[in-house]
């Protein structure tokens, strides 16, 4: 009896499993399915990697899954969680939170930070003054920044042309975007108070005899131990030049060596001989202000107030504050020789001892006057030459 109650209920239990199975499916199947509701879809992937990038405008993210028909939900900044339907812009620092769903299950929550710091260059230019030009292409940035080293903020100077530095700082700029990261840049500008030596006797280191081919070279070296020497004629035969060639040499001889202050310029007789349809030059005469006793004293002396100048400029620290001191000592201690001027002759009041010991001179004068000064100091300048109306 027992062995039938047992074998009945066994063929129950089996028609039971039978009828309760879903329509269609087997078991194997079923199970099989509901497992796979059960996994969770794959981790979504986003395209940028989590950082700092240095950028002229946004940046793009494009997220990812793996798992078919799996939805992609992302947040930004802590935002409402939203469905990824296009690439998300990074117009600002941001925190992206994202998972994918799949039949009622999340993935795992993936974080990516974003940091965006704007593109910024620094572009310097000349010697003494320096230029330094900052720039940003980044839409909205403001550019700040100091001369002292410190950090610069949003409450320090605002950049709006370029920066003209004159002494030795250091330059820390700031370009800042609200919601962006800062980006800083540091310029070191260093100004040597190391003077390169005088070249006031140096007629080679003279810019407008640089200028000239080998001939005019030869012309110019001629004019210029001719008059140190206190020469009344300098040959030239052998250059073959003309009349022009020869007078506007001579005429730069004087202007760019103001040392020889005794020189005058309006020596301009000269002799020539005709070559085919040509006047060339054979020779050229020098006429002088001083005797050469009185130049050598007058020389003296103005070596001397040159020294104690040119001392006192130098203490100033850059070529600039030197060139300035020596520009503005002119113009403090000296005065325009309208009597000289008068004369429209050119015999007095162009040369540098005038100005620098006289205290009075015209136009040339002055110009002498401060290349005396510069040329001693080291200081590489140029004579420009040329007429005005009054």
């Amino acid at each position: 009896m027992k062995r039938v109650i047992m074998y009945i209920s066994a063929i129950v239990i089996a028609m039971a499993a039978f009828l309760w199975q879903p329509a269609g499916t087997d078991i194997l199947e079923y199970r099989v399915c509901a497992a796979e509701a059960a996994v969770s879809p794959a981790t979504p992937k986003a395209s940028l990697a989590s950082g700092t990038y240095t950028v002229t405008r946004q940046k793009t993210v494009k997220l990812s899954c793996s798992s078919k028909n799996a939805k992609i939900y992302y947040s930004i900044n802590g935002a409402k969680y939203r469905v990824y339907t296009k690439p998300i812009a990074i117009s600002k620092n941001t925190a992206l939170k994202f998972y994918s769903k799949l039949n009622g299950v999340k993935s795992k929550v993936v974080t990516r930070k974003y940091n965006l710091k704007p593109v910024f260059s620094a572009k310097t230019s000349g010697s003494c003054p320096l230029s330094v030009e900052l720039s940003t292409p980044v839409s909205g940035a403001q550019i700040y920044y100091t001369t002292d080293g410190t950090k610069p903020t949003k409450f320090s100077e605002k950049y709006t042309e370029p920066i003209t530095v004159t002494r030795s700082c250091t330059i820390r700029a700031a370009v800042i975007k609200s919601g962006w990261t800062t980006a800083y840049i540091t310029k070191q500008a260093e100004f040597s108070t190391e003077y390169q030596p005088s070249y006031l006797n140096d007629y080679t280191a003279k810019y407008y005899y640089n200028q000239l081919d080998k001939t005019g070279r030869e012309a110019y070296e001629r004019i210029y131990k001719a008059a140190e020497s206190f020469e009344k004629y300098v040959w030239l035969t052998d250059l073959y030049l003309t009349y022009d060639e020869v007078y506007n040499i001579s005429q730069m001889v004087g202007f760019e060596n103001p040392q020889l202050f005794w020189l005058d310029g309006r020596s301009h007789e000269a002799d020539g001989y005709w070559q085919g349809d040509k006047v060339l030059i054979s020779g050229f005469y020098l006429e002088y202000l001083r005797t050469p006793e009185e130049a050598a004293e007058i020389a003296q002396r103005l070596e001397k107030k040159s020294r104690e100048i040119v001392s006192r400029a130098q203490e100033e620290g850059s070529v600039f504050f030197c060139v300035k001191y020596l520009h503005d000592y002119i113009l403090d201690n000296a005065e325009y020789d309208y009597y000289a001027s008068s004369l429209e002759d050119g015999s007095l009041g162009n040369h540098a001892d005038e100005l620098l010991l006289g205290g009075k001179a015209v136009c040339a004068g002055y110009s002498r006057g401060l290349s005396y000064l510069l040329q001693s100091a080291g200081i590489p300048e140029v004579g420009v030459v040329g007429d005005t109306s009054r």
